[in-house]
């Protein structure tokens, strides 16, 4: 498991998919982001296939 904030080199510059694999021996990565509220929280992730970069799974968890 790798933490959130050591993807990324720079704050404002996302780390390449492709290279990030290349460092963990990685086909997939899973990426995804929490937004909380008040009354409920949503929850997104997206599986991205290292090898082409696209996303082969993505879902939305939402709870009231």
């Amino acid at each position: 498991m790798v933490a959130h904030n050591s993807t990324f080199i720079d704050k404002g510059t996302p780390t390449k998919v492709q290279q990030l694999a290349q460092e963990l021996g990685a086909e997939y990565v899973v990426e995804g982001h929490v937004q909380p509220a008040p009354s409920r929280m949503r929850v997104n992730v997206q599986l991205v296939s290292t090898v082409t970069g696209h996303h082969v799974w993505s879902e939305v968890y939402e709870q009231v």
